[in-house]
């Protein structure tokens, strides 16, 4: 979230330049439950939504609420499953 050109599409949705951030896979976007979580919340306050394209789903629905949340969950434990693997090396 502490990335300039994150900071800047942000102030953007802020001011009502944008209304749907697409990005190509979520991960690009975070990978941070808690950071997802914040920009939801952000988005769903500027009547903003996200779309990853790869994964075909977005904002706009319950449901892609839902799975964008759930394949941010599976992508944080990948990343802590192999800081453990490499804790172990």
């Amino acid at each position: 979230m502490d990335r300039p050109k994150f900071k800047e599409m942000i102030n953007d949705m802020k001011e009502g330049k944008i209304n749907k951030i697409i990005v190509y896979k979520l991960d690009r976007l975070t990978r941070s439950i808690k950071d997802l979580e914040n920009i939801c919340s952000m988005l769903e306050e500027y009547n903003c939504s996200l779309e990853s394209v790869d994964e075909k789903i977005n904002t706009d629905t319950a449901n892609g609420k839902f799975f964008i949340r759930m394949l941010t969950i599976l992508e944080q434990l990948e990343i802590e499953r192999a800081s453990e693997r490499n804790c172990y090396l």
